[in-house]
């Protein structure tokens, strides 16, 4: 009798839905192109939250050379935002850079990749 009610209450339990946020990101990689070593570049990213429960987002640079406009947003269920962003690398070649997305929906960490080859010159 006891083994059948404990499972029961473990049949009930995991057939419980937990409110959870859960974010999808339009693209997880930009690429400039090519670009002028001191020019700024501007782009986004779109997020919506595909969950059932509200979710925080925040978004962090790995380096000075990327300015985020608003550092964190809220999402209802259903709702869409994102981040706006301006790029300005100040050294030339092949450059890589990254914008860490940190959540409240309880998965991995997400990682925007920025790319641009910086030229000197117009040539």
């Amino acid at each position: 009798m006891k083994r059948h009610t404990v499972i029961l209450l473990l049949m009930v339990v995991f057939s419980c839905k937990v409110p959870q946020g859960k974010i999808e990101i339009d693209r997880v990689q930009i690429d400039f192109g090519d670009i002028l070593l001191g020019q700024t570049v501007s782009d986004s990213v779109n997020i919506r939250n595909v969950g059932n429960s509200t979710v925080t987002v925040m978004a962090f640079p790995d380096c000075g050379c990327t300015i985020i406009d608003e550092g964190k947003i809220q999402l209802q269920p259903g709702e869409n935002d994102g981040f706006r962003f301006s790029f300005s690398p100040g050294v030339s070649g092949f450059v890589q850079q990254k914008i860490l997305l940190e959540s409240s929906d309880l998965s991995e960490n997400q990682l925007i990749l920025l790319t641009a080859f910086v030229k000197t010159s117009e040539d």
